[in-house]
């Protein structure tokens, strides 16, 4: 009887092992602040770059102020209150800047090809004002 049990209890925690192993989980891969690994180290020729030209910065300078207000979840249909107004994922915001992914707790904007991350109630501001 003891060992059914154990023998159960061990399948039982092998298989949540195996969920939490095998689990798939979007991942969004931001290269701030990272070395790009095909710029070559010296420029043509033959001195060091700099950390400015060697580490990707931040280079956007959004068109607009984004304040993320809610999020209303739901894996098939997620929703976001931005700036006052529904949007849903690959809607456009203003030119050049589209709601990629909506998170639980998060949303993912494209701007320039790069992606920026604002959480619930974040704000990020137009640079150019």
């Amino acid at each position: 009887m003891k060992k059914t049990a154990l023998v159960i209890s061990l399948l039982v925690l092998l298989s949540l092992g195996f969920e939490f192993c095998y689990s798939k989980q979007d991942f969004t891969y931001n290269d701030f602040n990272k070395r790009d690994p095909l710029l070559p180290l010296v420029d043509s020729q033959g001195n060091p770059r700099t950390d400015a030209e060697l580490f990707r910065q931040a280079e956007y300078n959004l068109p607009l102020t984004v304040k993320v207000s809610g999020i209303m979840f739901s894996n098939n249909a997620p929703f976001a209150v931005i700036n006052g107004k529904v949007v849903k994922e690959g809607d456009s915001l203003s030119e050049g800047l589209v709601l990629t992914k909506i998170n639980l707790d998060n949303i993912i904007l494209t701007y320039g090809n790069r992606p920026i991350k604002i959480s619930i109630g974040g704000v990020k501001k137009d640079e150019n004002k």
